[in-house]
């Protein structure tokens, strides 16, 4: 596998295992109202985007916790 998509597929595997969904088809990181404060913190996320050109999008739809 070339490193880069091994790096890039890594660091998509831990934000998931982590919480996060991850649309790597469109390179789509759907972020939630609550987890805005988890961003800061995350340095995988900030990987995604400066490195791999991903975009964080705020998701609208309401995510219930059962």
């Amino acid at each position: 596998m070339d490193p880069i998509t091994k790096r890039r597929y890594n660091t998509t595997y831990k934000l998931r295992k982590s919480g996060f969904v991850v649309d790597t088809k469109r390179k789509v990181i759907p972020v939630y109202f609550r987890q805005i404060t988890q961003l800061v913190g995350h340095p995988h996320i900030i990987t995604l985007v400066k490195e791999f050109n991903y975009k964080l999008v705020e998701n609208r739809q309401l995510q219930l916790d059962i």
